[in-house]
């Protein structure tokens, strides 16, 4: 399976693809839900962070659960095996 930051990587640098179709939903810690980010606000940094330009906070990358393009999930975290 390809990882959260491989896939976003892709998507940021694959001539022809629009950041503006994608959305990020991650964990928010501060509620028991999914928040969600436009791909186009992203910034990667280091190895287990990205930063939403609009916000500044940054995000660590395990907490990504799910990336959808216009709607269709292209990418989802398996859920863990008990």
């Amino acid at each position: 399976m390809i990882t959260e930051r491989k896939y976003i990587s892709k998507i940021l640098y694959t001539h022809g693809e629009r950041c503006e179709d994608y959305t990020v939903y991650y964990q928010d810690r501060s509620a028991d839900s999914l928040a969600q980010v436009g791909l186009e606000t992203i910034v990667l940094e280091q190895e287990t962070f990205m930063t939403a330009k609009t916000g500044g906070a940054s995000i660590p990358l395990h907490r990504i659960r799910r990336i959808e393009k216009s709607g269709t999930t292209v990418w989802e975290r398996p859920e863990k095996k008990s």
